[in-house]
This record gives C-alpha cells, sequence and structure tokens, in this order.
C-alpha cells in the first residue's frame, strides 16, 4: 500500500508531510507483520530548529 502522511512535531510545533509505503503480511485472517516505510529525512527535518 502507498499514499501520504502529514505528521506534526510536538517539540518543534512543525509539520511535514512525507511519501510513504506499508508492507503487511496475513495469516488466518490477522496482521501478522506490518513494515512503514517514510522519509526519514523530512522526519529529521522536522526536529530541527530554525
Amino acid at each position: 500500500m502507498t499514499g501520504d502522511l502529514s505528521h506534526r512535531i510536538v517539540v518543534s510545533r512543525k509539520t511535514f508531510a512525507s511519501d510513504i509505503a506499508a508492507i503487511c503480511s496475513v495469516g488466518e485472517g490477522k496482521v501478522s507483520a506490518y513494515s512503514r516505510i517514510e522519509g526519514s529525512c523530512r522526519l529529521w527535518s522536522g526536529f530541527q530548529p530554525d
């Protein structure tokens, strides 16, 4: 699954947007594993002071 998300960093009060990909494994009708991949560079910049 792919898409985009917007996050707000509470400490810095900054908002950043990032593309995202999620990989899910399902077994017996339940999610058995979940991985999320997003733009970590944008996350890092959200924590930086102005």
